[in-house]
């Protein structure tokens, strides 16, 4: 990413579902529980894995904490590069 960027800016690319404060404990298992075997498959571990990512598996404060630091991190590179929004 030093190329194309600023020194010291880490890209980490990462998806998850992203769900109501309020959605019951037992949807929100389900769901979870869903995603983790189909990670935990061989045929979607080596597609995966043949593109160069890894996979982790964050529960719901987990990611969301990933989420929050991400968006700092991204800020601060964007600061850092000078870019911004221009007026309509």
């Amino acid at each position: 990413m030093i190329e194309s960027g600023p020194k010291g800016f880490e890209w980490l690319g990462c998806y998850g579902l992203l769900a109501p404060d309020n959605l019951p404990k037992d949807v929100t298992a389900t769901v979870r529980d869903a995603f983790r075997q189909v990670q935990a498959a061989q045929q979607v571990w080596n597609r995966v894995v043949a593109q160069g990512a890894t996979l982790a598996f964050f529960g719901s404060e987990e990611f969301g904490r990933c989420l929050a630091a991400d968006m700092v991190r991204r800020a601060r590179a964007v600061k850092a590069s000078g870019a911004g929004a221009k007026p309509g």
